[in-house]
């Protein structure tokens, strides 16, 4: 993130005072949506401004984590953020055969607890789509951490 849109988020964590993990994840998925529009038009750049831009799902997963993150440690919260790249993307067991369909990025938030950890997969790029964050029931087999 450029200092201009660290110095944004931080404006806006300040006026949004996340407590929890829920709440940062809607801060992050919301921060993103504001700044990225879906787009494959255009060469991936993981440089982020506070500008509204076309982005595709590598740079959404990008951006939210790095919101999360910045939003979990704002909360105090043991929750991080991270990137993971599915190789084999599918729709309704469907392999699509477009351009930069066939593999997909999305974020897994791991949120340490007393009770043991618990874990989001959560989608950016779907959610600033108006299809909903949680992707849990499309994710098959094990997801380990980077």
């Amino acid at each position: 993130m450029t200092p201009a849109l660290e110095r944004r988020i931080d404006a806006d964590l300040a006026a949004a005072k996340p407590r929890s993990a829920q709440e940062a994840l809607r801060f992050a998925l919301d921060a993103a949506g504001r700044r990225l529009h879906f787009g494959l038009g255009h060469k991936t750049s993981l440089s982020f401004d506070d500008g509204e831009r076309e982005a595709n799902c590598i740079e959404y997963s990008h951006l939210f984590a790095a919101a999360f993150d910045r939003a979990a440690a704002r909360a105090h919260l043991d929750a991080r953020a991270f990137v993971v790249h599915s190789d084999d993307a599918r729709v309704a067991g469907e392999k699509l055969a477009a351009p930069g369909l066939g593999d997909h990025d999305w974020s897994l938030v791991v949120v340490r607890t007393a009770a043991g950890d618990q874990r989001l997969f959560v989608d950016p790029t779907l959610y600033d789509s108006g299809l909903g964050w949680d992707i849990a029931a499309s994710v098959t087999g094990s997801v380990p951490l980077p």
